[in-house]
């Protein structure tokens, strides 16, 4: 049914934040006599995207799932009420050429971080916890759904076995490189209207951002204006 891939970075996050929100969507899965979901966890600290591509060769399923180990899905309590997942795999029946969908990002030019795009082109709707504490709430089509060209990596899915660019290392910017990966292919990416909670802390991780402006031809005059 759902192949849902982690790196893992905090045990203890995510066996209190992350792990009790898929246990909501199996129960969901459960009562519909559904397949159980495939979790698959990694851990490693060289490259999130050597992780995920570890995850990926695991996946059995058609829909995959890359999610942060400190994510609260917040899924109604209702039982009757689909969850994200369900909604996801709606999305993609719908609009088969969609290659990715996430929770967050931007219509516009990525420098590599798709908040620093004009706000009039951001889509999300979020709680960040942790050390930051904000709500994010933009525009999100009223059919709870937005066309994209960049999303965050808070939770990313996929219909297709595209693997990351391990060209990318460490922690940052994987999201904006897949993003592109996914564009590349011919694919559409979409941002969907649920509300989590990412209990994100501020962590400094080595961003290589020279080797990503190059492989993706972004001058710094691009990035001046944004």
């Amino acid at each position: 049914m759902y192949s849902v891939i982690v790196s893992i970075i905090d045990s203890t996050k995510f066996e209190k934040i992350l792990l009790p929100s898929l246990h909501r969507v199996r129960q969901y899965l459960a009562d519909k006599k559904l397949p159980d979901l495939q979790i698959i966890t990694v851990s490693g600290t060289e490259a999130l995207t050597k992780n995920y591509n570890e995850g990926l060769r695991k996946a059995q399923y058609r829909i995959k799932f890359f999610i942060h180990d400190d994510v609260n899905i917040m899924d109604d309590a209702d039982p009757t009420v689909p969850p994200l997942f369900v909604k996801i795999e709606n999305l993609f029946n719908r609009f088969p050429k969609t290659g990715l969908i996430g929770l967050a990002g931007t219509t516009g030019l990525s420098n590599g971080w798709w908040w620093e795009t004009p706000r009039e082109a951001i889509v999300g709707h979020v709680y960040v916890g942790g050390n930051i504490r904000q709500y994010w709430k933009w525009a999100v089509d009223k059919e709870f759904y937005s066309d994209v060209n960049f999303i965050d990596g808070m939770l990313m899915s996929t219909q297709f076995d595209i693997p990351f660019s391990e060209d990318i290392t460490g922690f940052h910017l994987y999201d904006s490189d897949y993003s592109n990966l996914i564009r590349q292919a011919g694919y559409e990416i979409k941002v969907v209207n649920h509300l989590v909670n990412h209990d994100w802390m501020s962590k400094e991780f080595y961003t290589d951002f020279t080797h990503y402006r190059k492989k993706w031809k972004l001058s710094d005059k691009m990035l001046r204006n944004y």
